[in-house]
């Protein structure tokens, strides 16, 4: 789930799905331009593969838990430390 397996595509686990959305992370972003901004460079991808929006929040929850992000006032950041 988190890592790709023989039976999870790396493009469907959790860090590459953080990755993606790590990459789309500004000065100050909310979910919901995450959320879109997501489904925009898969579209550009021309991605076959389309998450659900808990696996989104999952992928989120993962880079907060690893420390990757904060959240501020309703915005998503990149931690600077």
């Amino acid at each position: 789930m988190i890592l790709p397996t023989k039976r999870i595509r790396y493009d469907h686990c959790l860090i590459a799905v953080g990755l993606d959305v790590l990459g789309l992370i500004g000065e100050g972003t909310t979910i919901s331009g995450l959320w879109k901004g997501l489904h925009d460079l898969w579209e550009k991808r021309n991605a076959e593969f389309r998450i659900a929006f808990r696996w989104f929040i999952l992928a989120i929850d993962l880079l907060y838990i690893l420390g990757v992000i904060e959240f501020d006032k309703g915005l998503i950041r990149k931690r600077s430390e």
